[in-house]
């Protein structure tokens, strides 16, 4: 392993007291950015292992193989700024269809980036002939790759056009992005090669890492989803049973049902319902009251100006008559 997969691996590690800080948090937003975080890094260690098959895999004085390389740094430094900013823009500053500039930033940094790998990846396939010089487990990794790239551009299209619902789904989209090709490089690296003593324990950590994301939001990952769509269950409230028989309320719960409990505009949990709240929904009641305060401190202003010109008037009135006196 070469020591920029260590480096990778590295920051993966260093990411994940974070990550697990904001997860410990149980609030949306946070909850939004850890995902982000994971994401990031994940990606960040995929594009490593590509630029590492390409390392051994290639001769550098081809053309074709600087451009692919050149093409996946590129991708790499803007693939951490725009998950950033598109972390801060699905947290309620910006409305998707009234701001066009931002978003057509947004779809073209992550269509670059997957146009980049996808293009590494293909011409990887078609110049090695499918047979990737004795690294046969590799063949594995191509596949689920692909698809899990396919799984990412999901999410992300889906965080562009709603609000994230960051409990119930994202937790199955990085099994889907991580668990198949990791578990294939795994199984490789144990079998195929088993000198790489370190690579298959980090593996190992990230899948079980996966797992307990998963278990630790169980309630919501196990439970149905009972609306069509995220915007079925945006726009209606929607009860849903899980195997204990608690009623968990999705997002998109727009009048609160009369159950004895205490809600909260965080989504905190109380007693034994979980009630998630849009943060679109509190983001514009908190809007409304800004804008109203707003309001009444111009016109508090503005009575409080009109009492200064009439002291100042009255001062000058007085004055006058004991001048000329």
């Amino acid at each position: 392993m070469s020591g920029w997969m260590g480096f990778q691996w590295i920051l993966l590690l260093l990411a994940a007291p974070a990550a697990g800080y904001f997860l410990r948090a149980r609030k949306q937003g946070r909850t939004q950015t850890a995902y982000c975080i994971i994401l990031i890094f994940g990606y960040l260690w995929a594009l490593g292992q590509h630029l590492e098959n390409s390392i051994y895999l290639y001769r550098p004085e081809e053309n074709t193989y600087r451009a692919a390389l050149y093409l996946c740094y590129l991708g790499m430094c803007v693939l951490g700024p725009a998950c950033v900013y598109l972390s801060w823009c699905y947290s309620g500053k910006y409305r998707f269809y009234r701001d066009k500039v931002r978003t057509a930033a947004l779809f073209g940094t992550g269509a670059l980036f997957y146009l980049a790998i996808l293009t590494n990846d293909l011409h990887h396939l078609y110049y090695t002939r499918f047979s990737l010089a004795g690294r046969g487990y590799s063949l594995l990794f191509y596949p689920f790759t692909l698809l899990s790239y396919g799984c990412f551009v999901y999410a992300y299209l889906t965080m562009q056009r709603v609000k994230w619902d960051a409990e119930d789904r994202s937790t199955w989209l990085l099994l889907l992005c991580f668990g198949p090709p990791v578990a294939a490089n795994t199984w490789g690296m144990f079998v195929r090669n088993p000198a790489l003593d370190f690579t298959p324990a980090a593996y190992c950590v990230m899948v079980i890492g996966a797992y307990l994301i998963v278990w630790y939001h169980r309630p919501l990952c196990l439970a149905p989803i009972a609306a069509k769509n995220v915007l079925d269950n945006m726009a209606h409230p929607v009860g849903v049973e899980d195997s204990t028989g608690r009623t968990l309320y999705h997002n998109g719960v727009a009048e609160q049902p009369e159950r004895a409990y205490r809600t909260t505009r965080s989504g905190l949990e109380d007693g034994n319902t979980l009630v998630m709240l849009t943060d679109v929904t509190w983001y514009q009641e908190l809007q409304t009251e800004l804008e109203a305060q707003n309001a009444s401190l111009k016109a508090a202003r503005r009575e409080l100006a009109e009492q200064t010109d009439a002291l100042e008037r009255q001062a000058r009135t007085t004055l006058r008559p004991s001048r000329s006196a």
